[in-house]
């Protein structure tokens, strides 16, 4: 009796105790680099998942007519917004580890980062725009190679700041920004059509919003931060 006595009061005074530091704890792991990271991986679900995804094929039948020949081929534009959408799932496993593996070497992420926002923010100033059908599709598979950079990069960096922080909270917090900025994506996108040259301005909207990405990352980088260190190499003994 006496060992029951004393063993449950410190069981609960042991998790009471828990609780306290945890809620002491909360909003700790919430730094400026945590924030930088989540709002770039939402608005990048946001414009990619969400707002291209969602119209690419209103863009296709403006730009052209619902019908479409390649290759000798007639393609429905919903057809052949999917087909350009399969292309991408389908190099996603192969260029995700790709450029996953070279972000992690001594030249960092955010040069990277950097310089696929650019390239990002320049597809979305054209893809508004109707030119020859092949040198469009030329624009938009390269902004479906930079959203697959970009999204791999994202979490490369999400996954950095977690680590210095409290992982379980910042990976959660992180994906569920991910799926928020994807589930609003098409009703802003949309929003923005009602309005006058809708398909241009919602592309704008969406060049400037990288665009602004780009400079907050081009700071973060010449600040010198988020630069991995490099390990000098021990020559092993003889």
């Amino acid at each position: 009796m006496p060992l029951v006595y004393y063993s449950v009061p410190k069981t609960k005074q042991e998790e009471l105790t828990q609780y306290r530091n945890e809620k002491n704890e909360w909003g700790k792991w919430i730094t400026s680099s945590v924030v930088k990271v989540i709002i770039s991986g939402l608005l990048l679900s946001l414009l990619f998942q969400g707002m291209l995804a969602s119209t690419l094929s209103l863009v296709i039948g403006s730009h052209y007519s619902e019908t479409i020949s390649l290759l000798g081929f007639t393609v429905g534009a919903a057809a052949l917004a999917g087909i350009i959408q399969g292309i991408r799932w389908a190099w996603e496993p192969f260029l995700a580890t790709k450029f996953g593996q070279y972000s992690d070497g001594k030249y960092g992420r955010l040069l990277l980062f950097v310089a696929f926002l650019t390239i990002a923010g320049f597809t979305f100033l054209l893809i508004p725009f109707a030119f020859a059908i092949y040198i469009w599709l030329a624009v938009v598979l390269t902004g479906q190679v930079s959203a697959t950079i970009l999204t791999t990069l994202s979490d490369a960096l999400a996954s950095d700041v977690a680590k210095q922080t409290d992982r379980n909270r910042v990976i959660t917090c992180y994906t569920v920004f991910l799926d928020i900025g994807a589930a609003f994506g098409p009703l802003i996108s949309y929003m923005i059509m009602s309005l006058h040259h809708g398909i241009i301005m919602t592309y704008m909207t969406g060049a400037v919003i990288i665009f602004s990405l780009a400079l907050l990352w081009s700071v973060e980088y010449l600040r010198g931060r988020w630069r991995p260190s490099i390990k000098k190499k021990i020559s092993n003994p003889v």
